[in-house]
């Protein structure tokens, strides 16, 4: 690990800017111009005294760390009491000091002017660095990456397609994943990701176990199955979670009324919550939405039987519907 103040491109940058400073202050002392070269002088100094100074930190903690141990991360800290008020107090001093230097030394020619400015410089700095002690904190830090989770719906509405030449929606969500490689492949550097598929259950799968998934299930229960991950993790071992359907809930969300208890669940969750629309306009379809019935029936005894139909896509219109058991047909309306 190294002790770095400045990033590469700015040392190098420092670097480049004090040697053309230099360049500049001795075409400008030859043309003449004494003041403007002390002042060109000074800033080459300084950009030369910021890498040296960065050189000689990084040389001192080297040989003041243990060698036995292996530090991946460090952080500045101040061990004097003063903190940031100390730090702004002594800049401002030693701008002023600058400034006096500068005021002093106006009969001494450009060379000795710009030295004595930069010695005085020199001077102040090193009085604030004993004024604020700083230190290098060093650390051993290790890292255990939280996890996101990415659901998939994989419910009979899934296997639909709007196009009969295009793809199901099961497919357009594999389609999805194979495009975002890249960006899974980010994501895995500071996290594990965990697949899940969902309908009236939450079940486990990977990337392979979706490439074979034909969306068989009976219901799509999404706050079921946000309940469900929330529980198999504790705080923020979740960092968020991805949800890839077509929305076409059956349940769960519809038990609350108004946006507001939409909201405060997800609120609940105390994690991130991302969506993917699955979908795309233009489906017709018809489907039962919902069987209601008595769960106990006599035999020779009149039964009530209701069913919802749902359209998409359709005008109104009247749908033949079949009442059958183990195939075969018992009543037709």
């Amino acid at each position: 690990m190294n002790i770095v103040l400045f990033s590469p491109l700015m040392r190098e940058s420092l670097a480049a800017a004090a040697v053309l400073l230099i360049v500049a202050t001795v075409i400008v002392v030859r043309r003449g111009y004494g003041g403007l070269g002390a002042l060109l002088g000074v800033a080459a100094l300084l950009g030369g005294g910021a890498l040296a100074a960065e050189a000689l930190v990084a040389l001192s903690v080297r040989m003041a760390a243990p060698g036995a141990t292996d530090f991946n991360e460090y952080r500045w800290v101040f061990l004097a009491p003063w903190g940031r008020f100390g730090l702004a107090a002594g800049a401002v001093t030693v701008a002023g000091i600058v400034a006096l230097s500068w005021r002093a030394s106006r009969g001494a020619n450009a060379w000795r002017r710009a030295l004595l400015i930069g010695l005085r410089a020199g001077a102040a700095v090193t009085a604030l660095v004993v004024f604020l002690e700083p230190a290098v904190e060093l650390r051993q830090v290790a890292r255990e990456p939280n996890r996101i989770a990415i659901l998939v719906d994989d419910s009979r509405s899934m296997a639909l397609r709007e196009d009969p030449r295009g793809p199901t929606r099961i497919e357009r969500a594999r389609r999805l994943l194979a495009a975002s490689n890249g960006a899974l492949a980010g994501w895995e550097r500071d996290h594990k990701i965990d697949y899940y598929t969902f309908a009236e259950t939450v079940s486990a799968t990977s990337l392979a176990g979706l490439a074979s998934d034909r969306a068989q299930g009976k219901a799509t229960l999404i706050r079921k199955a946000l309940e469900y991950i929330r529980g198999r993790y504790e705080g923020r071992d979740l960092a968020g979670v991805v949800v890839i359907s077509d929305g076409a809930s059956t349940g769960g969300f519809d038990e609350d009324s108004g946006d507001g208890a939409v909201r405060d669940f997800l609120r609940s969750l105390d994690t991130r919550v991302h969506t993917v629309w699955a979908a795309r306009p233009g489906l017709r379809d018809v489907a039962v939405a919902k069987v209601m019935a008595d769960e106990f029936a006599f035999v020779r005894t009149v039964v009530r039987i209701d069913a919802v139909i749902r359209t998409t896509g359709l005008p109104a219109r009247q749908v033949p519907v079949t009442l059958s058991t183990d195939g075969q047909p018992l009543r037709q309306k």
